[in-house]
């Protein structure tokens, strides 16, 4: 045999050792745990309101009218959509306690989808889409072997006593969690594609805005940092350069351990700049893919050296292994389909009951129906007014000074500057605006113009520099750097020029 040959064989071994190795499941049983409740938070926000977005009696925004496919898939009435949205709820639960968990997991998988595609305007998100593809992954995967009730049920059939021992765990192929995994890298590397197309992504502009904004929820130290424009480039790239590495170091090793913790500390910082809460949640989660059987041997057995060193946690350890003392009814496996089957089918008839209780379009009422009431002439006249023109205050992003620039941000600002420096004069302005001219001029103390210069900023670009040379034509004191738009200040800034250092 050629050495070619070998190295292709040894290849498909590589391979078939990576997909298809056996390891205890642990990594997926957490994930089956820990994922529906995760969804749960959603599915519980839009709760009240499934017969307007996810029915014909309300609203629906279906995802497939926008690529001209009427009818795709149908979208419920009432009572179906309420009643299945409550099995959709009883999946979730089901799932994670791990009772018919592939059943569980295969109804939540296409129920949750399809009210997604049903509402494409609020409930389909990026996050929403990346779980439905976990989802499936955990439906096809073994991860009700352990930690679940399926096991417990499993293990008691074979076993005479109520609580078997933990040791013995169900092996299985490794593939889903390698999948997840790669699903994982996969859509970083495309992230990091998007940024790259993205304008003002490298320079921070992009981070800037939402950093500004509370479009999620507020983030004030994201405000804060805002004020630093040059650390918002380095992280830029910075994070740009992990999402295209992630795939190729997340496996072993060091390389591992750097890409998650940068990870972890990435989702951390996306939670307090910008106000996310659920997707940094759901990928701090998913990150528990990349550790094997190995990994989590580990940990327990730190878990358990720390029991032994800290009474408090052993104590909590002990609680744990008393509930074995507790032995519950036995059930057979027809009984067991039929407790499952009945839950759903009462949640589902509870909640159609509630929500024809709630009666949220008035038509039990003693008014009847709620109707539109329609728009009083003056604010009618007020939406179809025009609005006045943009204040040239109102391009403007921000006015600074410094000496050094970061690519095309400005990396320092000052407010003195000693004879022979460069003063760059930054004037940022606000997407979208027009082709613009912008004027700035120094005055001295008294308001008198000493020089002036300009920049056009064309409709494309945020921002437009204006160096001067501070020699000693300026004499030492006071000076003011003044933004002029369409003739008018907008801005100014207050420097201090000191002799030569």
């Amino acid at each position: 045999m050629s050495h070619a040959t070998q190295g292709r064989a040894s290849l498909r071994e590589q391979v078939r050792e990576f997909f298809f190795a056996e390891e205890v499941p642990y990594a997926l049983a957490l994930l089956r745990i820990t994922i529906p409740a995760i969804l749960m938070v959603l599915v519980v926000q839009h709760w009240p309101y499934v017969r307007q977005i996810y029915s014909q009696d309300g609203a629906p925004a279906p995802l497939w009218e926008n690529y001209l496919h009427d009818g795709l898939l149908p979208i419920p009435t009432a009572t179906v959509a309420v009643g299945l949205y409550a099995v959709l709820t009883v999946a979730l639960i089901t799932a994670c306690i791990g009772w018919h968990t592939r059943i569980s997991l295969g109804v939540a998988t296409v129920l949750y989808t399809w009210f997604t595609l049903i509402d494409s305007i609020s409930t389909m998100t990026k996050f929403t889409v990346i779980l439905s593809h976990i989802l499936l992954l955990l439906t096809i995967s073994r991860c009700g072997d352990i930690w679940s009730v399926d096991a417990w049920l499993s293990r008691r059939r074979s076993s005479p006593t109520p609580w078997p021992g933990t040791n013995g765990h169900p092996k299985s192929p490794v593939w889903p969690r390698r999948l997840i995994a790669l699903f994982i890298g996969i859509v970083y590397l495309g992230a990091a594609v998007t940024k790259m197309h993205t304008t003002g992504y490298f320079s921070g502009d992009q981070m800037a805005y939402w950093m500004l904004t509370n479009t999620n929820f507020a983030n004030p130290m994201g405000e804060w940092l805002s004020l630093f424009p040059a650390w918002l480039v380095v992280s830029s790239y910075l994070v740009i350069i992990w999402e295209i590495t992630f795939l190729c170091l997340c496996w072993r090793g060091y390389g591992r351990w750097l890409a998650v913790g940068f990870g972890y500390m990435f989702h951390l910082m996306t939670t307090l700049l910008l106000g996310l809460i659920i997707f940094p949640l759901i990928y701090v989660t998913l990150y528990l893919a990349l550790f094997n059987e190995a990994d989590f041997q580990s940990f327990g057995r730190r878990i358990r050296r720390a029991g032994r060193r800290f009474t408090g946690v052993g104590a909590l350890l002990a609680k744990v292994r008393g509930l074995r003392a507790w032995q519950p009814p036995r059930v057979t496996a027809s009984g067991n389909f039929a407790a499952i089957g009945t839950l759903a089918a009462v949640a589902a008839l509870a909640a159609i009951e509630l929500e024809h209780f709630a009666d949220v379009y008035g038509e039990r009422g003693s008014q009847g129906r709620h109707t539109l009431q329609p728009l009083p002439q003056e604010r009618y006249q007020e939406l179809l007014t025009v609005a006045d023109r943009i204040e040239p205050v109102d391009k403007m992003f921000s006015f600074d000074v410094g000496t050094e620039m970061l690519g095309d941000v400005l990396m320092d600002r000052r407010r003195t500057f000693q004879h022979g420096e460069n003063a760059i004069v930054q004037c940022a302005l606000q997407p979208a605006h027009e082709d613009l001219f912008v004027e700035v001029q120094i005055r001295d103390a008294d308001d008198r113009i000493v020089s002036r210069g300009g920049v056009v900023v064309a409709r494309e670009n945020l921002r437009g520099n204006v160096t001067y040379r501070l020699d000693e034509s300026f004499a030492p004191g006071d000076y003011s750097f003044v933004m002029r738009i369409d003739g008018r200040e907008v801005a100014r800034r207050r420097i201090r020029l000191n002799g030569a250092s």
